[in-house]
């Protein structure tokens, strides 16, 4: 199916002259959120949102780039995916929200063994785990982590 998929991340660049969706008011923005690939609570997707949009006279855009939203024209077997985690040489910290994304769990398994420096912190919450979950938990992992990386950092509190 990669040729299918190629010309379908090509063909959806032909949409992106057209001017950006016009959202008439942030709720119904915070409501399309929660409702999500990965849902959010209200107050998540609030936070989300507000430093997400750009105000205009209309309404309300998106600031994000609309690129981001296509489909990737490249992609990767597992075993590619292995090496280039592999070749990762810097350490580097995964937390994982308990409720978080559904990953087929040996593939996240030999995901997480194949990099050479990396530290996993399982945490309970979901995908958003660092707004709707325990921040203060998640903000000591991230010290925590750095810490034992840099002589003194503090970055969240």
């Amino acid at each position: 199916s990669a040729p299918a998929l190629l010309r379908n991340a090509l063909l959806q660049k032909t949409g992106l002259e057209s001017a950006p969706r016009v959202i008439s008011d942030l709720a119904l923005a915070v409501r399309a959120r929660m409702q999500g690939i990965v849902p959010v609570s209200e107050a998540a997707a609030r936070v989300l949102c507000e430093r997400g949009v750009l105000t205009v006279e209309e309404g309300y855009v998106w600031r994000t780039d609309r690129r981001l939203r296509l489909d990737s024209p490249i992609r990767l077997t597992e075993a590619q995916v292995l090496q280039y985690i592999a070749a990762i040489t810097s350490p580097t910290l995964l937390v994982l929200g308990e409720q978080g994304l559904p990953f087929h769990q040996d593939d996240l398994q030999a995901r997480i063994k194949a990099h050479p420096q990396l530290d996993v912190v399982r945490l309970a919450g979901g995908h958003h785990l660092h707004l709707d979950g325990d921040v203060a938990a998640v903000a000591a992992a991230v010290n925590r982590h750095l810490a034992d990386k840099v002589d003194s950092v503090t970055i969240c509190q």
